[in-house]
């Protein structure tokens, strides 16, 4: 039979390898800046949706302008 202090120092290697406090700290931070950046990504994808739908609008808008105009010539 393993002495204590065999069977403690057993114990003591096998945890080695769980995270501790300050890791699950450290991933929830990280997990927050990803939230902060991806909230920031879908503000630009919005202004952008917004500037292609401008874009395509004065472009139509300018295609019809030319139709007329041509048609007066």
């Amino acid at each position: 039979m393993a002495t204590i202090e065999e069977r403690v120092s057993r114990l003591e290697g096998e945890y080695g390898h769980l995270a501790t406090k300050a890791d699950v700290a450290e991933v929830r931070i990280e997990v927050a800046e990803v939230r902060v950046e991806i909230a920031d990504l879908r503000g630009e994808l919005r202004n952008a949706k917004w500037a292609v739908g401008v874009a395509i609008g004065a472009v139509g808008i300018i295609l019809t302008a030319l139709q007329i105009a041509l048609k007066f010539l």
